[in-house]
């Protein structure tokens, strides 16, 4: 390694490690700050009281019983609609499942057009054969 390298290397670590520092002093100081501000007793209070305003709102609005629902409106759609009956007295349509057709997917198995596997060296794992003579 260069001289000149090790010096940049050098002040790169020197720099990250002085950066790293100022962070972990600054977060440090930050749990420490908010720490001692704490909202007083008034703050406390008045929001304690506005909560509970809310509460017994809330109260009196589910004690109140819903307004009536206005009456259907009826269209020449819905009166020639056949109506669907909930109970037993009308038989419910009979629904059939229909199994898709399977999906063919053709694959080559490696064999050339004639059906033998020897590739074109004479081998049948496809490494030549070497006479060390």
């Amino acid at each position: 390694m260069r001289r000149i390298h090790a010096v940049a290397a050098a002040a790169a670590l020197g720099v990250a490690g002085v950066a790293g520092t100022y962070a972990a002093t600054r977060s440090v100081d930050l749990g420490v700050s908010s720490a001692a501000v704490s909202p007083g007793d008034d703050a406390i209070a008045s929001e304690a009281a506005r909560l509970d305003r809310e509460e017994r709102a809330l109260k009196a609005a589910l004690a109140e019983q819903p307004p009536a629902l206005p009456p259907l409106a009826t269209s020449s759609a819905s009166r020639t609609a056949p109506a669907v009956a909930s109970g037993p007295a009308q038989a419910r349509p009979r629904v059939v499942y229909v199994r898709p057709r399977p999906v063919l997917v053709s694959r080559t198995s490696g064999e050339d057009e004639h059906g033998d596997h020897e590739d074109e060296h004479g081998d049948d794992d496809g490494h030549e054969e070497h006479d060390d003579d």
